[in-house]
């Protein structure tokens, strides 16, 4: 979360905040005193939007060229305004085809989010 907070707010401003986190998923444990590596990469901005994946690579500190995957996701920023509400991002420039792969990965995934049916209020509080 912090890495991929550092990201959206250099994108946008020190006002970003995470509005959703999803498509979790874990490869392997990180154990006790490994070296961890946390990547993250913005990937697609709509207009008051930042997706942001983020990878986790981990091993052993003796072997630092070693790091195997551990941990991958994706994160929304927005950047809140003084109103609190979402402001304006500027767009992501897509220069390669690795960059187009992953806005239409992120769009993909968005669209997807949005067939989903919302969660029942009364399966929220039941879990209290």
């Amino acid at each position: 979360d912090e890495a991929a907070f550092a990201c959206a707010a250099g994108w946008s401003s020190e006002h970003a905040v995470a509005v959703y986190s999803g498509g979790i998923q874990f490869s392997r444990p990180v154990a006790i005193g490994d070296l961890v590596e946390v990547e993250a990469r913005l990937i697609h901005t709509g207009p008051r939007s930042m997706h942001i994946a983020i990878r986790v690579r981990a091993g052993s500190p003796r072997r630092p060229r070693d790091l195997q995957p551990t941990t991958t996701c994706m994160s929304v920023f927005v950047d809140r305004g003084a109103a609190g509400r979402a402001e304006p991002v500027h767009p992501l420039p897509l220069e390669s085809e690795e960059d187009h792969r992953l806005d239409a990965h992120a769009t993909e995934l968005g669209a997807l989010r949005r067939l989903a049916p919302p969660m029942p209020d009364g399966l929220l509080a039941a879990g209290r």
